[in-house]
């Protein structure tokens, strides 16, 4: 990996010297169909008029949109993979990887992704890896570049440059693509049904994104905007950086953490005193169980003793007899009615 000689992620944000410097292979991740079209179209276009190889790996199958045609005899999925296979021959791609994992739900498969594209790193050895936004609000997309922040632990040495689609991204890099602007055009213009039969809606919003992005130069040119970053890092760390949000400095940030860590040990504390009162109360159950027990004990030898003495014996063959010797109504059954009445 790149030598960061000490530094931490925040000095690493500058802008890269030279983005295309040393490169001659570039992988762009595309959630679907359309996205590294939309994304970097006008990026790819210019590496491969450089010589630079560039692969396109698809993630999804595109089906989720099946919906929208369901009035039409069409097979989505394949004619979205043509719409790519199109588009890429135009942006000059030499080859295009279909994934085919389930659209809209990347996220649930990151682990089958990540192996997947770890193998295409792996015999492909790209120096810079194309990837979505973390700040883009479609999951998919944020699925893809945190397994592209991923792919970076790899052996192999190589950069991950993040790329806009939805939403806006706070970069490092301003790439000119408006010798390339049409190119861009016209690959997304092969998105017929990727993008609703509408694609020059999105061609016109896309361009309108690059023509933006002049705010920064003053110049009559169209500019994709990357983050180009050359090590791994926590997916916290990264979005502190692309939201603006301020950074701690390091004996803030550990007085927050020893904050925290008081107030946990306080936590544990209440907790373990509560279960030592509730351990005292279970010892005192199991003491008044003990005596209870054994007071029934007691009773039920006390009761077998009684049960298996004659007279209870004598008195129990009586009452199976009773009725017969002292039938009901009879003067005999009244005065023994009598006498038990009085000994109650």
């Amino acid at each position: 990996m790149e030598e960061t000689d000490g530094r931490d992620f925040w000095s690493l944000m500058s802008a890269p010297a030279d983005p295309f410097a040393g490169v001659a292979r570039v992988l762009v991740l595309a959630p679907h169909p359309d996205d590294e079209a939309l994304g970097c179209g006008g990026t790819v276009a210019l590496y491969a008029s450089k010589g630079v190889e560039v692969r396109v790996a698809v993630i999804s199958d595109g089906g989720k949109i099946a919906n929208e045609f369901a009035d039409e005899d069409i097979d989505i999925v394949a004619a979205r993979k043509a719409e790519s296979l199109a588009a890429s021959g135009i942006l000059g791609v030499r080859e295009t990887y279909f994934l085919g994992f389930p659209d809209g739900q990347l996220n649930a498969h990151e682990g089958k992704i990540t192996a997947k594209l770890a193998e295409i790193v792996g015999h492909y050895r790209p120096d810079i890896i194309f990837a979505p936004s973390p700040v883009d609000f479609h999951e998919d997309h944020i699925a893809v570049s945190e397994i592209a922040v991923g792919l970076l632990m790899s052996p192999h040495a190589m950069k991950v440059a993040f790329y806009e689609v939805y939403e806006t991204i706070r970069f490092n890099t301003l790439v000119d693509i408006s010798d390339f602007i049409d190119v861009k055009e016209r690959a997304v213009l092969c998105y017929q049904y990727s993008l609703f039969r509408h694609p020059e809606i999105y061609v016109e919003a896309a361009k309108a994104l690059n023509r933006f992005r002049s705010f920064y130069t003053r110049a009559n040119r169209y500019y994709e905007a990357l983050l180009i970053i050359s090590r791994p890092t926590e997916r916290g760390e990264l979005l502190q950086w692309l939201t603006y949000t301020p950074k701690e400095d390091s004996t803030s940030l550990f007085l927050s953490r020893l904050k925290v860590v008081d107030e946990l040990l306080f936590e544990i504390g209440k907790y373990y005193d509560a279960l030592q009162a509730y351990e005292a109360d279970v010892r005192e159950l199991r003491s008044l169980l003990g005596s209870r027990e054994k007071r029934i004990d007691e009773l039920q030898a006390h009761l077998d003793r009684m049960m298996g003495s004659l007279p209870w014996r004598m008195a129990v063959k009586f009452y199976t007899v009773r009725d017969r010797l002292l039938p009901a109504g009879s003067q005999r059954r009244r005065i023994y009615e009598r006498i038990t009445d009085q000994l109650k």
